[in-house]
């Protein structure tokens, strides 16, 4: 069999929707989607053309549409904490080279909410790969960003008191920190940006331009336009159609960090017992069940700081795509 290749392809963006278009295309009988996130226009694209091919070779069966839903393709650059890799590429020229002529699909939403969102999601994750830290932002060179444990230096223009120097990554404990020491909160939120890099290579008739908002109020209509744009049959999941995938307005921010840090990493060591990881989980969900309900918030002043820089990208993406973004912040 030749090589089989996607024909379509969601280039993001992250905290966009994605997971929710994820589940509810996954099991349309003309839709081919192996997984989510292969990856493999950012993390694995020195494993060759098989090694992506095979994805779809072992799970073809006949379907219409071979679908790579990513987060991320829409970015040219990007940092994976958890594999200390970074890249910095013209991920758009390298689909246009690889892939024939495919149909792009693109979720955008509110830069600020999408911003704020993935910050409590760097929150979440700090308590597996990281620590969270309360100190005052001030500049430090490269070199002793190193020495602190940053792995990315030159985007860490900080200097806190870490409260664990063995942590992957140090998410701050306030959204305007993160917004400093994590600038890509912001500038994924530059999408015409990234969309113009992209018709550089491809038509707007190849392209779909979804807004978040649709999969809020209309979830089924937002469905209805991918299913026409492929030109397919309408196929509904009842279960994820109206369930929200992954919020951010859900997620508790547990009470003792270091606790649960703790409890986190003795339940991955394989060396341990079950018998003693036992009396741990309980001890972690009553960590949880104590935890915040209040989520931290941006302030108002940091909304409208935001508001004016977004602006001119904001209405630059309403030109291009066609979209109504007047209600965005």
């Amino acid at each position: 069999m030749k090589d089989l290749l996607p024909n379509v392809v969601v280039l993001g963006a992250q905290k966009c929707g994605t997971t929710w278009l994820f589940k509810n295309l996954q099991n349309h009988p003309d839709i081919l989607i192996p997984r989510k996130e292969i990856h493999y226009f950012t993390r694995h694209h020195l494993k060759g053309i098989e090694w992506y091919s095979n994805y779809y070779k072992d799970a073809y069966n006949g379907q219409k549409i071979l679908m790579d839903i990513a987060t991320n393709y829409l970015y040219d650059h990007d940092y994976f904490r958890r594999y200390m890799l970074t890249y910095h590429r013209n991920i758009a020229k390298e689909i246009y080279n690889t892939l024939n002529e495919p149909k792009l699909i693109l979720m955008v939403r509110d830069p600020i909410d999408r911003a704020f969102s993935q910050y409590i999601n760097l929150l979440q994750e700090s308590i597996t790969y990281g620590a969270i830290y309360s100190g005052k932002i001030k500049p430090i060179d490269s070199p002793k960003a190193r020495k602190m444990g940053f792995k990315y230096p030159k985007h860490w223009p900080l200097g806190f008191k870490l409260q664990d120097r063995d942590a992957f990554f140090y998410v701050p404990d306030t959204f305007e920190k993160a917004i400093i020491t994590h600038p890509y909160l912001i500038t994924r939120g530059f999408f015409a940006t990234y969309v113009k890099k992209y018709l550089e290579y491809f038509t707007k008739d190849q392209f779909l331009f979804l807004e978040f908002d649709m999969l809020k109020k209309n979830p089924k209509g937002l469905l209805n336009s991918v299913y026409d744009f492929l030109g397919i049959d309408r196929y509904y999941n009842e279960e994820f159609l109206y369930k929200r995938i992954n919020p951010a307005s859900k997620r508790k921010i547990v009470r003792n960090w270091s606790l649960e840090s703790y409890i986190v990493r003795i339940l991955r060591e394989e060396t341990i017992p079950s018998t003693f990881k036992i009396p741990l989980k309980i001890l972690s969900k009553l960590n949880l069940a104590l935890s915040k309900k209040e989520k931290p918030k941006p302030k108002k002043e940091t909304i409208k700081i935001l508001s004016r820089w977004f602006k001119p990208h904001n209405l630059e993406l309403e030109r291009i795509t066609g979209l109504n973004l007047s209600h965005w912040k």
